[in-house]
């Protein structure tokens, strides 16, 4: 069976989603949903075909702000409800019936929190905007709206009739859904039809004030990443993909469209990070679900074909794996006291030690099956589990058979330790040996493994000739019965026809792994994840209310507590918590920070600073570095131009989370002039022979 599987997984990519659905048994309720859009709420009815006779129960989940009323059945047969409380403001109806074929609906829902507004409507289905099927469901709905107001969702539009000030369209859904999704406001709509093989596929932008030129280049851009992941998972599961832009600030993926709010649409970034990111998710997500009791896999799945995937284009691939290992070590097992937990129990991002496993570790995870069985392996491991999973809940035991089906390996205990343990690797280079024989060199490494972990390892030789030698290394798990047991080393050797001259044990970062102190210069985000941060400033150069403002920004994303204080001019600033905030360019401040940054090669004078050969006038310039004091504090010195806002430089540095070097222009000009992570000094997983 197992044969037949890599044999499948191979044409995956070929098939129509209709032959992908004859092939896999997906049950499905049918719904047809009648709605009425108001400024204040949405109103309709819904009714769901269901045979009573074989399941006398249809269970239906209903948000406490919505309203229901259970018309009947199909002929009159009676259809009652029994209604419990299932938490998170929900209900649960159970409905029965002995002989109907159907049921009908009515309700009435007062969205809060801007869903229905005069702009549009906005309505997620995890807002239980109507009653909805605890079931996969396919829907036929008609939809009146305002004339002016256009309608976005997951199908197909089949119709739009417009009379009375009122729009009518009819819309399809015939892939089985999770939840609806619909959104409809006075859109400036553009459309794009992408010719292929396997039929067209409509890009279209739905901006709430026209703006061509950006929507030509989501226009021009979006079709690359589809044929990328039709290639790389299997056929796009949707007639089309949408850009819907929200009035408030959102980066939603959901089935066939991605709703992003008005900033977020224009960041200069969106093509390389959100914008691949929510068109995987209509593979990832919202066509295989997640079985979220079993915990969220499709998070940092989406993370490593994505984000990762658009790093490994620019060539910083190794560098964002570092940083995401930095930051797992910051935010779930870091100075703040640590909030790790299981991979398997991620459900939701919700702080940052939530992403930072969900996402991060997760990410990782999925990298460590491609260096181990190869890129051509992995791709065909996603297309089995695409093929096999195509609207139903998958869970991370459905991506283990998928994987175990191409390569024929149990992986039951190596996904185990990932997903039910707590902590990363801890890979030491133990000692390094050469030997000189007739016609060749032998090199030796010592390896140890400390946590108990099942790694593979990579190394990289440097040869006398100039040349490298790349191998990869497996460390089996060992006992968990105590620090001595666990910590068993490896002998590995390597015959090479050059003289070794140095050996670097996982250099690009490839395994889940604690790093060396060496490996995670201080970063922003270092500073944010300590459990206490001191900000200190000059009161005759910084006033209170700035200084208020910035400790404010902070506060809404550090980890632990943030406290404020001033200092006379000249005073002494001593570095009494883990990390301390300095605030202005004075003499005091200048001089601390040279002894910080001075390993770096920084240049600090009181009208200059120099930073990676490149040198940046003051005040004209906003920046922020971020060291680590001899007595081993955190130093994070910050000066903003007399333009840029303290408050509003706070917030900015909060998104540069793996950078210790940060230089701003002034805000409304270029922005962003420098952000560097600082380089590694003196590792110890790399030495010379």
């Amino acid at each position: 069976m197992r044969s037949i599987a890599i044999l499948m997984g191979l044409f995956v990519g070929l098939f129509s989603i209709e032959a992908l659905l004859g092939s896999v048994p997906v049950k499905a309720v049918r719904g047809e949903l009648e709605i009425r859009v108001e400024t204040s709420r949405v109103e309709g009815q819904i009714r769901y075909h269901h045979d009573f006779s074989k399941k006398h129960t249809l269970e239906v989940l209903v948000k406490g702000n919505t309203s229901v009323k259970v018309i009947g059945g199909v002929g009159d047969q009676a259809v009652t409800g029994r209604v419990a409380s299932v938490g998170g403001g929900w209900q649960r109806w159970s409905l029965y019936s002995l002989r109907a074929t159907s049921v009908l609906l009515e309700f009435q829902s007062a969205i809060a929190a801007g869903g229905v507004t005069r702009e549009g409507v906005f309505l997620l289905g995890s807002l239980g905007w109507y009653p909805v099927v605890d079931e996969m469901h396919t829907l036929e709905i008609s939809a009146s709206m305002p004339q002016s107001w256009s309608a976005v969702t997951s199908g197909d539009r089949r119709n739009r009739q417009e009379g009375g000030g009122r729009a009518v369209e009819t819309w399809s859904i015939t892939q089985p859904q999770e939840a609806l999704d619909f959104m409809a406001a006075p859109f400036s709509n553009q459309t794009f039809v992408h010719a292929r093989a396997q039929g067209d596929l409509t890009i279209s932008t739905h901006f709430l004030k026209p703006d061509s030129a950006l929507s030509q280049q989501f226009l021009s851009r979006i079709p690359a990443f589809l044929d990328h992941y039709e290639r790389e998972i299997g056929f796009y599961p949707y007639s089309g993909f949408a850009v819907v832009e929200n009035y408030e600030e959102t980066g939603y993926g959901m089935a066939g469209f991605t709703l992003l709010g008005p900033m977020v649409l224009r960041l200069p970034f969106i093509f390389t990070s959100s914008l691949p990111h929510e068109v995987l998710h209509n593979w990832w997500g919202n066509s295989v679900y997640v079985d979220y009791e079993s915990g969220n896999w499709a998070e940092g799945l989406t993370t490593y074909m994505a984000d990762h995937w658009q790093q490994e284009l620019a060539g910083s691939a190794a560098e964002y794996r570092r940083a995401t290992l930095a930051g797992y070590a910051d935010y779930a097992t870091g100075m703040s006291g640590g909030s790790d937990f299981p991979l398997r129990e991620f459900r939701s991002r919700h702080s940052a030690s939530t992403q930072a496993v969900g996402y991060g570790k997760a990410m990782m995870v999925f990298h460590m099956l491609k260096v181990r069985f190869g890129e051509d392996a992995f791709r065909r491991a996603m297309q089995v589990f695409y093929r096999d999973q195509i609207f139903k809940k998958a869970s991370w035991d459905d991506l283990r058979l998928a994987f175990e089906g191409v390569t024929g390996l149990s992986l039951q205990a190596w996904m185990s330790q990932w997903l039910d343990q707590t902590g990363a690797a801890n890979i030491q280079l133990a000692g390094v040996s050469k030997k000189k024989t007739a016609n060749a060199w032998q090199a030796c490494v010592e390896l140890r493994e400390t946590e108990g972990f099942e790694v593979h390892v990579p190394l990289r030789l440097k040869l006398a000739d100039g040349g490298f030698v790349k191998e990869l290394h497996h460390i089996e798990a060992v006992s968990q019965g105590g620090a001595q047991a666990r910590a068993r080393a490896k002998q590995v050797c390597s015959t090479v026809t050059s003289e070794p001259l140095s050996v670097a044990v996982d250099p690009e970062f490839d395994v889940f792994r604690s790093l060396e102190k060496a490996e995670r210069p201080p970063s922003m985000s270092s500073a944010l994840a300590a459990a206490e941060i001191a900000i200190v400033y000059e009161s005759a150069q910084v006033s209170k209310g700035e200084a208020d403002g910035f400790a404010d920004s902070w506060r809404a994303v550090a980890e632990g507590g943030v406290s404020l204080r001033a200092v006379a001019p000249g005073e002494m600033v001593r570095l009494e918590k883990q990390v301390t905030v300095l605030l202005g360019n004075t003499s005091a401040n200048r001089q601390i920070a040279k002894d910080v940054f001075a390993k770096y090669g920084t240049d600090i004078e009181s009208h200059s600073l120099k930073l990676f050969g490149n040198v940046y006038g003051l005040p004209a310039h906003s920046f922020a570095l971020v060291g680590q004091a001899p007595s081993g504090q955190i130093v994070v010195w910050i000066v903003a131009s007399p333009n840029q806002p303290l408050a509003d430089l706070g917030r900015r540095l909060t998104h540069y989370g793996k950078f210790g070097a940060l230089v701003f222009e002034d805000v409304g000009r270029r922005g962003n002039l420098l952000k560097e992570v600082w380089p590694i000094v003196d590792s110890p997983l790399r030495r010379d022979f």
